[in-house]
């Protein structure tokens, strides 16, 4: 009876060591998986950030062909009443002139948010990172915990298994 006993309490240690060994190793599969999503995540990041840095470009180069677009229409105005030396051209041109420079600041305003957006954004990706490494070690630390305690609640078991009286 006590052989069936041992072999019982054989095959429970064996079950133990063994989930404990699955439990780690899907914790460490875990923990890859998270890093490669954030890792994608942090390049979707990038992708998005060149995207609105493009935008911004362009969006200055249309300021600024709007622009020769006005100052070119207001000298033709100009020429056809006679009026290219008036102080009225020149006002004209130099409120041309504000309204573009004010456009392309506020152009260049929301890129700059948006790329610390984007800082922030990489920042919290590398925290969230970082959390998911603790928390696989974590997960690993408890199963090997688990499998130390049982170790040690069955430590008569596994002597007599051994042959240990």
């Amino acid at each position: 009876m006590a052989a069936i006993s041992t072999i019982i309490a054989g095959v429970g240690l064996a079950l133990a060591a063994g989930s404990a060994y699955v439990n780690y190793e899907n914790s460490r599969k875990q923990a890859s998986l998270a890093s490669q999503s954030l890792g994608l995540q942090r390049r979707q990041q990038e992708l998005e950030n060149r995207r609105a840095n493009l935008a911004a470009n362009r969006q200055r180069r249309q300021l600024i062909r709007q622009s020769l677009t006005q100052r070119a229409n207001a000298l033709t105005a100009a020429a056809g009443q006679g009026a290219l030396d008036s102080s009225g051209l020149y006002g004209g041109l130099a409120q041309v002139s504000g309204q573009t420079n004010t456009n392309i600041m506020g152009t260049n305003l929301g890129q700059d948010i948006g790329n610390q957006l984007y800082s922030l954004g990489g920042a919290i990706t590398n925290v969230n990172q970082q959390a998911a490494s603790a928390a696989g070690n974590a997960v690993t630390a408890q199963g090997l915990m688990s499998l130390g305690g049982g170790l040690i609640d069955n430590s008569g078991t596994i002597g007599k298994f051994f042959g240990e009286y």
